[in-house]
């Protein structure tokens, strides 16, 4: 079973060289990502890097975006999305 897009996303971010094993293991569905990733404006990226590597809440991300939690929400169900379609693509 593959895993979801919100599963690969703390790896992808991490700053670390992976073992042998862990480079060959979903190569190919990890650089997908990293191109879909790439394909997202500025704050859909900042919020990636916000909440998926430096772990801060929704709420945390509110502030320091300057969006509303409700906005914060939005934007993670459009930036999924957004993924989501250009995976599949």
């Amino acid at each position: 079973m593959s895993k979801t897009i919100e599963e690969y996303l703390p790896e992808l971010m991490k700053d670390e060289t992976p073992s042998a094993s862990e480079a060959m293991q979903g190569f190919e569905e990890k650089e997908f990502l990293r191109e879909a990733i790439s394909s997202l404006d500025e704050n859909e990226r900042l919020f990636l890097t916000l909440r998926y590597y430096e772990g801060l809440s929704i709420k945390e991300i509110s502030r320091i975006l300057g969006i509303s939690v409700h906005g914060i929400y939005r934007l993670k169900i459009i930036v999924l999305e957004k993924l989501k379609k250009e995976l599949k693509g």
